[in-house]
């Protein structure tokens, strides 16, 4: 038995006819013919009714087929990995995506470093929420995703690359900022201001406030009254806006402190206690689906695109906060 029958057998089943199966697969219709009736012989059964008009498959013909397309798949992948790991350098596609919160300020800096370390790689990417970054990439529409774990879906697998640690950013003149580090214990929930459902980031927020179930509506002064406002930011820019304006505080994490706040807004975060509380960041694929180069290299070129400060608080005592899936 041979790949190359394998072959011939897939383009009868999908043209149903031996002629233009032939044509196909560029070959004579004696030779296709000769090699199909050799894979007959092998497996004592007939693959194809050849009575009918067009050709039909036999129901061992369909078992047959089935498999053969499984054989062909993890064939191509074996000639994939076999053909990256004589090269170097990576080629070709990879579809990946990345959640809103990480995005702006991890996309710029990785995309960057892939192009020096694999120019030869096109990268197609997009920028979407957990759920999806998780249908895509068990439905096979994307290769990887970038995302905050751990998810808990046994049929996704998650290799961490770094972890970001979450700051308190509170509003001028709120009491909280004479503390130099403030526990989470601390936090009065009527005031976080968090983001929409759907953001895996508003999950972590509410996990370490331990305000998943916020019955109390946020008002200007932080406290519960008619006039009340209850809001669900769409970006972590909107949410330091708000504060800014109606008072209270949210979190963020350590990219967004270091990246869009300017020094005086700097002034108005302050750390969590040890150990201080971060969001693990993976790269997530289908489980047993072989794109280890693809991984290592999304992954040796985060590492390398990491601020000095970032790679250094991976070695401290952390709390990693977990995804509260739907």
């Amino acid at each position: 038995m041979t790949l190359t029958q394998l072959e011939y057998i897939i383009a009868v089943s999908e043209l149903r006819s031996f002629y233009r199966a032939a044509e196909k697969c560029h070959v004579t219709q004696p030779t296709l013919s000769q090699q199909i009736k050799k894979l007959e012989d092998i497996f004592g059964a007939k693959i194809f009714d050849r009575s009918r008009k067009p050709v039909e498959l036999t129901p061992a013909g369909v078992t047959l087929v089935t498999q053969a397309r499984r054989v062909l798949a993890e064939a191509a992948t074996m000639r994939r990995i076999i053909d990256e790991g004589a090269t170097p350098t990576l080629s070709g596609d990879v579809r990946l995506a990345i959640i809103p919160t990480l995005a702006p300020f991890l996309l710029p800096r990785l995309v960057r470093t892939l192009r020096d370390i694999h120019p030869a790689l096109t990268l197609h990417i997009e920028e979407v929420q957990t759920e999806t970054i998780v249908e895509r990439v068990l439905s096979g529409a994307l290769d990887l995703g970038i995302m905050a774990t751990p998810y808990d879906e046994p049929k996704l697998s998650e290799q961490p690359v770094f972890y970001e640690p979450i700051y308190l950013y509170y509003s001028p003149g709120h009491p909280i900022g004479a503390k130099n580090r403030v526990q989470a214990s601390e936090l009065n929930r009527n005031e976080v201001h968090v983001l929409a459902d759907g953001h895996c980031f508003r999950d972590q927020a509410l996990k370490l406030c331990r305000a998943r179930d916020r019955q109390s509506r946020k008002t200007l002064s932080g406290q519960r009254d008619h006039n009340s406002l209850d809001f669900a930011g769409g970006s972590l820019h909107t949410l330091k806006a708000l504060v800014d304006i109606v008072g209270g505080y949210t979190l963020l994490p350590w990219f967004a402190c270091h990246e869009f706040l300017d020094t005086k807004d700097k002034g108005r975060v302050r750390p969590f206690h040890s150990p201080e509380p971060a969001r693990e960041v993976s790269i997530v694929t289908r489980a047993h689906d072989l794109k280890a180069r693809p991984t290592a290299a999304v992954a040796e070129a985060i590492q390398r695109s990491l601020p000095k400060d970032l790679l250094e608080f991976q070695n401290k005592k952390k709390t990693v906060l977990p995804i509260l899936r739907p």
